[in-house]
């Protein structure tokens, strides 16, 4: 799938969070997990999958806020 590299968010002063482990193993990324259609395009996941995988990503994104 599509992915920016690390240094595009923090050039303009952002942060870096990289959840492509929840999404891929070491030599694919499946578009399905479990029942679920992960992306919607090559570098968007669905509604669906953002709804299941949302507490996820908030801790995770806390850990680099904080």
């Amino acid at each position: 799938m599509g992915s920016r590299s690390e240094g595009d968010g923090r050039t303009a002063g952002g942060s870096y969070l990289d959840l492509s482990d929840y999404f891929c193993t070491p030599t694919e990324c499946d578009p399905v997990i479990g029942n679920t259609l992960v992306y919607r395009d090559t570098s968007h996941i669905t509604e669906v999958w953002s709804a299941k995988f949302g507490g996820v990503f908030g801790e995770e994104a806390e850990k680099i806020l904080h």
